[in-house]
């Protein structure tokens, strides 16, 4: 366990990056159906309006 902690404080800027692309491709993954939606809503109005 002491070396993995010694790892994690070694290379923790790399960790909390990989960690953090994991967290949004997740984060995106799981709301794409609402990204879409408001993506068409988004183009649906900017098309109107001109």
């Amino acid at each position: 366990m002491g070396t993995i902690w010694t790892f994690i404080r070694g290379h923790w800027i790399p960790i909390v990056m990989i960690l953090g692309c994991l967290f949004a491709i997740y984060f995106v993954y799981s709301k794409r159906n609402e990204l879409q939606l408001y993506w068409l809503n988004k183009r649906e109005s900017r098309k109107r309006r001109s």
